[in-house]
């Protein structure tokens, strides 16, 4: 009985270290993604049109009392364009996301393969 609780608990700790790891995957990549928006909240910033982050990755602008939601940063700058405001300097940025690696290795105690950010 003893031998099945401590072979439990190992299980229920390897399980929360992938939970954790892929927790911690996912809020960089998240961060990665938004950092693409930047042409986008640069020329609304020089506007001074208001704007936030929405989950995970979209972006939330209120301009003239209505809320616009940019699902990228492409159709950030074709709205843009379709308001006439200023991207000649910005839509040439070019920045692009950097594609993200998985990186596979061993946990402590023979576990199972897990997912390191």
């Amino acid at each position: 009985m003893r031998e099945y609780a401590e072979a439990h608990n190992s299980i229920a700790d390897t399980m929360q270290q992938l939970e954790t790891r892929i927790e911690a995957y996912e809020a960089h990549a998240t961060l990665r993604t938004r950092k693409t928006y930047q042409p986008v909240t640069a020329a609304l910033s020089e506007q001074h049109i208001l704007y936030h982050q929405g989950f995970p990755t979209k972006l939330l602008v209120n301009r003239n009392g209505t809320v616009t939601i940019i699902t990228s940063p492409d159709e950030g700058l074709r709205i843009l364009r379709q308001w006439n405001l200023s991207t000649g300097s910005i839509s040439s940025f070019g920045f692009s996301p950097r594609k993200l690696r998985l990186e596979w290795h061993r946990l402590p105690n023979n576990s199972t393969a897990a997912i390191q950010p």
